[in-house]
Protein backbone atom coordinates (compact mmCIF):
# COMPACT_ATOMS: atom_id res chain seq x y z
CA UNK A 1 0.00 0.00 0.00
CA UNK A 2 1.53 3.36 -0.98
CA UNK A 3 2.16 5.82 1.82
CA UNK A 4 0.69 9.30 1.81
CA UNK A 5 2.51 12.38 2.99
CA UNK A 6 0.18 15.00 4.47
CA UNK A 7 1.39 18.48 5.29
CA UNK A 8 -0.40 21.19 7.27
CA UNK A 9 0.79 24.46 8.74
CA UNK A 10 -0.24 25.29 12.30
CA UNK A 11 1.05 27.78 14.81
CA UNK A 12 2.22 26.29 18.13
CA UNK A 13 -1.04 27.10 19.91
CA UNK A 14 -3.10 25.40 17.21
CA UNK A 15 -0.74 22.43 17.18
CA UNK A 16 -0.97 21.92 20.96
CA UNK A 17 -4.75 22.22 20.82
CA UNK A 18 -4.95 19.80 17.90
CA UNK A 19 -2.70 17.34 19.74
CA UNK A 20 -5.00 17.50 22.78
CA UNK A 21 -7.97 16.83 20.51
CA UNK A 22 -6.19 13.89 18.87
CA UNK A 23 -5.30 12.39 22.25
CA UNK A 24 -8.97 12.57 23.27
CA UNK A 25 -10.02 10.91 20.02
CA UNK A 26 -7.43 8.17 20.55
CA UNK A 27 -8.51 7.55 24.14
CA UNK A 28 -12.17 7.37 23.18
CA UNK A 29 -11.59 5.05 20.22
CA UNK A 30 -9.22 2.79 22.13
CA UNK A 31 -11.57 2.60 25.10
CA UNK A 32 -14.49 1.59 22.88
CA UNK A 33 -12.44 -1.25 21.43
CA UNK A 34 -10.54 -2.25 24.56
CA UNK A 35 -13.60 -3.36 26.47
CA UNK A 36 -15.46 -4.93 23.56
CA UNK A 37 -16.16 -8.66 23.56
CA UNK A 38 -13.98 -9.04 20.49
CA UNK A 39 -10.81 -8.63 22.57
CA UNK A 40 -11.99 -10.32 25.76
CA UNK A 41 -9.82 -13.40 25.19
CA UNK A 42 -6.80 -11.60 23.74
CA UNK A 43 -3.80 -12.39 25.97
CA UNK A 44 -2.56 -9.66 28.29
CA UNK A 45 0.10 -7.55 26.60
CA UNK A 46 -1.30 -8.19 23.11
CA UNK A 47 -4.65 -6.42 23.23
CA UNK A 48 -3.36 -2.95 22.32
CA UNK A 49 -1.34 -4.25 19.40
CA UNK A 50 -4.32 -6.26 18.15
CA UNK A 51 -6.67 -3.27 18.40
CA UNK A 52 -4.24 -1.12 16.39
CA UNK A 53 -3.88 -3.85 13.78
CA UNK A 54 -7.65 -4.26 13.43
CA UNK A 55 -8.46 -0.52 13.44
CA UNK A 56 -6.11 1.41 11.15
CA UNK A 57 -7.75 4.75 11.97
CA UNK A 58 -6.59 4.37 15.58
CA UNK A 59 -3.09 3.45 14.43
CA UNK A 60 -3.18 6.58 12.25
CA UNK A 61 -4.05 8.68 15.29
CA UNK A 62 -1.03 7.23 17.10
CA UNK A 63 1.30 8.11 14.23
CA UNK A 64 -0.15 11.60 13.89
CA UNK A 65 0.16 12.27 17.64
CA UNK A 66 3.73 11.00 17.65
CA UNK A 67 4.76 13.23 14.75
CA UNK A 68 2.97 16.29 16.09
CA UNK A 69 4.59 15.79 19.52
CA UNK A 70 7.99 15.40 17.88
CA UNK A 71 7.58 18.65 15.98
CA UNK A 72 6.37 20.53 19.07
CA UNK A 73 9.45 19.38 21.00
CA UNK A 74 11.77 21.07 18.49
Amino acid sequence: MPLLDVSIRLDRRQARSFLTFLHCQYQQAMSECWYSDRYRHTPEGFRGRQVLQDHPHIAGLVRLCRELSRQLDH
